[in-house]
């Protein structure tokens, strides 16, 4: 018999493994994200089935393999169920995931990355379907807070001086952050940045540099965090066409 363990882990990936079984990547306070198989998990009436499902949290016991553990024993902690009654929150949770395992380490303690990204699943439930957009900014500068990457949005990259929104503004992607225009030559292109943009972005840093403007551009500041977050991740987020399709008519697709 081999060694055993236990822990409390969220399930963020799903894949068939042989004829029956699933691997599944978890994520845990203990131990970062891993991957565990789940034996029979795809049988009809496995005792594993309900407990394998995306975004379930589970007290597991596992038992250490030569490459990969095994799920022994799954108690259910929570489901998350109000993600599937409506489809935006779906999608925004599985948003969140990918930028999750976009920063997630391997084999090493996670307990502030599990703590909020729970809280941001559960803050979910009072998503509003048709403007979801200051909740998946507000939790994609989170995310990025923690992971190290928050964008520079008080100082010019470039000269390293204060910025003010009254100010020429852009964001730089590959700089990591605000730019005052013009460029100098030779500069990497940058996307010129609205008032209010500049000014939401000061408020969302950490700590709050601006108020958040009454008329807040959230959507607008999607694409640009997302941009931000692929470039520095190194990963793509599959999830954002879908989040468009659900709120946004054909004529304007995911920028």
């Amino acid at each position: 018999m081999g060694r055993t363990y236990q822990i409390t882990a969220i399930n963020l990936h799903l894949q068939s493994l042989g004829e029956a079984d699933r691997l599944i990547t978890i994520l845990s306070p203990e131990r970062g994200v891993q991957r565990v198989v789940a034996p029979g998990a795809r049988k009809p009436h496995s005792p594993l089935a309900g407990r394998t499902g995306l975004l379930v949290v589970n007290q597991l016991e596992l038992r250490v393999g030569r490459s990969l553990d095994r799920i022994i024993q799954a108690t259910v902690l929570r489901t998350h169920h109000y993600l599937a009654q409506e489809y935006t929150r779906w999608v925004v949770a599985q948003y969140f995931t990918e930028l999750v395992l976009g920063q997630a380490l391997a084999n090493l303690a996670q307990g502030e990355l599990y703590q909020n990204f729970t809280e941001l699943l559960a803050d979910l439930a009072d998503l509003p379907a048709e403007e979801p957009w200051e909740m998946v900014v507000r939790g994609m500068m989170r995310l990025l807070t923690l992971a190290g990457l928050q964008p520079q949005v008080r100082l010019c990259c470039l000269s390293g001086r204060p910025v003010s929104p009254q100010e020429r503004v852009g964001f730089s992607v590959p700089l990591g952050g605000l730019v005052r225009l013009p460029l100098p030559p030779d500069t990497p292109p940058c996307r010129v940045l609205q008032p209010a943009q500049v000014q939401l972005l000061q408020a969302l840093a950490v700590p709050p540099g601006q108020p958040v403007p009454r008329l807040a551009p959230w959507r607008s500041l999607e694409p640009l965090l997302r941009g931000y977050a692929e470039y520095h991740l190194e990963r793509a987020i599959r999830s954002a066409p879908l989040l468009y399709s659900t709120i946004t008519p054909a004529s304007r697709p995911c920028p």
